[in-house]
């Protein structure tokens, strides 16, 4: 007699990168409600980025990485945002006495169709060193892999 007993294992697979953007002369945009306007886009691989909104939208489910540098000579903070959540990375301006520049930088775990944008909480000019980046790490996928087992008895 035979049985066959099914089980199903479920693994994630990696690929390499498929959607990579880079932006400068950002500034604040009033009409944005605090998200950096990027006037250039230096590299938008996947026409993931859209410069009318000023979100990056995420085409996989997969591991990014960002990094936004802001210069000014305001006190400013920014964070680099997910779904308008600040949840990827945060800085600062503290000195305004010239122009300062701060850098942050951030790796996280996107859904396909979350959007990351850099939002400010004060005004900044207008600057080729105001930028935003971002590139895809690494894709998911869901694989299903099933197994048979034959018992003889």
């Amino acid at each position: 007699m035979y049985t066959h007993v099914y089980y199903t294992t479920v693994w994630w697979m990696f690929t390499g990168n498929v959607a990579a953007f880079k932006l400068a002369y950002g500034h604040y945009d009033t009409s944005t409600e605090g998200r950096v306007k990027f006037d250039t886009v230096a590299l938008n691989h996947g026409n993931r980025y859209n410069t009318d909104t000023n979100l990056f939208t995420s085409p996989y489910s997969g591991l990014y990485t960002f990094i936004a540098q802001v210069c000014d000579s305001n006190l400013v903070g920014f964070w680099i945002r997910t779904n308008g959540v600040i949840d990827i990375s945060s800085a600062r301006i503290y000195d305004h006495s010239e122009l300062n520049c701060a850098t942050t930088t951030g790796v996280t775990d996107l859904d396909k169709g979350d959007e990351v944008d850099v939002y400010i909480n004060g005004e900044i000019r207008r600057f080729s060193t105001n930028q935003f980046a971002g590139d895809l790490i690494r894709r998911y996928y869901w694989l299903l892999h099933r197994q048979l087992y034959i018992r003889v008895h």
